[in-house]
């Protein structure tokens, strides 16, 4: 057995190319933890994208 290990640059990736179809909530929790987390280390601006997530967040609360 290997074990892989990724970057936070590297899993926030994977995070943000989650089919539109397998974005839950539970993904909007774990991508706005992640963008927190990298525009922490990195210092770049993510709002953009961590505005997106939100926007899923209530797309998918309203379903509900």
């Amino acid at each position: 057995m290997s074990i892989v290990e990724i970057s936070n640059s590297e899993y926030l990736e994977l995070l943000l190319d989650t089919a539109p179809e397998h974005q839950d909530l539970y993904w909007c929790i774990r991508t706005k933890m992640q963008l927190r987390k990298v525009q922490s280390l990195s210092g770049y601006n993510l709002q953009e994208q961590l505005e997106e997530v939100d926007l899923r967040f209530k797309e998918l609360n309203e379903n509900i």
